[in-house]
């Protein structure tokens, strides 16, 4: 389907399906809070601690907690209400994002990369959740359509949010980043909270362990060379991306640029990563695979 087409489909879509509409903006207005804060955090521990290497603590303690939690948190997302563990999560995201504040005013770090760390633990529990309740909120013919679209709400929200980040923590200050950033996981639960649609099917089959449920996704992995060879392209992507926690250091140390620096330079990251899959996409079709 061209660009365009697709452009078309998701705003019909939207149009017309409001349960898939609220889930969406819930998780684009979620992840454009996240990288709004990070560019505050990442000057406010760097100015605090007086080393500008100290970012890479802040995009450590955002996404380490992610890959320890990730996991579980798929498990539980299986056992448990679904649209009660997506509120959940966003209203305890509230608090440490207001702590921000608090960390920001008497200057420490540490309850900074503790708070970053802490909302990272409880995105692990909404993000997976926003995948898996697709099925239930969208026809079949507009599955593909739908996940597709959440999958690149991410990066689209980290050029837009990291963008926005580094303008607004310049221009009006961190704490209106931090702010900002509370308000985005308040809306995100009303939006949540506002969708109709059944999140999950009721089961009727006993659930496994939370620890075999993870052995069966490794033994149903590991036989198949696809998805065996894209779990381990991931993970090999996942620490390459750990130089993104060097970008605040080349901003400030190499260009001389402060928390608008910040965010361009991430946000030129997210550029890439929206660039990056289209640019894939025209490739594949002009060769003739038909997978655009």
């Amino acid at each position: 389907m061209p660009l365009t087409g697709q452009a078309a489909a998701l705003l019909e879509l939207l149009r017309r399906n409001s349960d898939f509409r609220r889930l969406f903006f819930a998780s684009v207005v979620s992840l454009c809070g996240d990288w709004f804060a990070y560019v505050a955090v990442s000057g406010l521990v760097i100015d605090d601690t007086g080393r500008e290497g100290a970012g890479a603590l802040v995009f450590a303690a955002s996404v380490l907690p992610v890959f320890l939690a990730a996991p579980i948190a798929g498990v539980v997302a299986d056992r448990v209400d679904r649209k009660r563990l997506m509120i959940a999560a966003d209203v305890l995201r509230v608090v440490p994002a207001l702590a921000l504040l608090f960390a920001d005013a008497h200057h420490l770090p540490l309850l900074a990369l503790a708070c970053v760390a802490t909302i990272a633990a409880l995105s692990a529990f909404f993000e997976p959740v926003t995948a898996a309740v697709l099925p239930n909120l969208v026809h079949p013919r507009d599955l593909s359509l739908a996940q597709s679209t959440m999958g690149a709400v991410w990066g689209s929200m980290l050029f837009v949010g990291a963008a926005l980040g580094g303008l607004v923590a310049a221009g009006l200050g961190r704490p209106a980043s931090f702010v900002l950033n509370a308000a985005t996981f308040t809306l995100s639960a009303v939006l949540v909270w506002r969708v109709r649609a059944p999140f999950q099917q009721r089961r009727t089959e006993a659930l496994a362990s939370p620890w075999r449920a993870i052995a069966d996704v490794w033994q149903f992995v590991r036989p198949r060379k696809v998805s065996h060879s894209l779990l381990v392209t991931k993970a090999g992507v996942g620490v390459g991306n750990g130089l993104v926690g060097l970008l605040p250091a080349y901003a400030l140390a190499v260009f001389g640029a402060g928390d608008l620096g910040i965010g361009v330079l991430v946000a030129s990251r997210g550029l890439g990563a929206l660039i990056g899959p289209s640019s894939a996409g025209c490739w594949y079709a002009t060769a003739g695979n038909g997978c655009w």
